[in-house]
């Protein structure tokens, strides 16, 4: 007999973003570690970034990554600059994800 682990329970809900268009982006719960460097660096970047448009070009280029996330979804940076070109938006959507990650990497299970 041999023992089963099912990862699979370690999948975590997704996290859905809708934008004042209507527009909904579902990012899945399971993020990849990869990925979750890139916001770490992105996040770094910004933090040593003296230059306010440098920073949210940054800023833009980060939730753009997120926003990929969800397949279902077509975004490219004119949807970004169109769509959600607040300071608001952005810092809501990269807290939001920062927050789903770090909910995820503290489950015990």
């Amino acid at each position: 007999m041999s023992k089963v682990i099912d990862l699979g329970v370690l999948v975590k809900e997704s996290l859905e973003f809708v934008v004042p268009n209507g527009d909904k982006f579902v990012i899945p719960g399971n993020i990849s570690t990869i990925f979750t460097m890139k916001l770490s660096k992105y996040q770094q970047e910004i933090g040593e970034l003296e230059d306010n448009e440098k920073a949210i070009n940054t800023m833009k280029t980060m939730v753009l990554d997120i926003l990929s996330l969800d397949k279902n979804q077509t975004v490219d940076m004119n949807y970004i600059d169109t769509n959600l070109d607040d300071l608001r938006f952005l810092k809501a959507i990269i807290e939001s994800m920062m927050e789903h990650i770090r909910d995820i990497s503290k489950d015990p299970n």
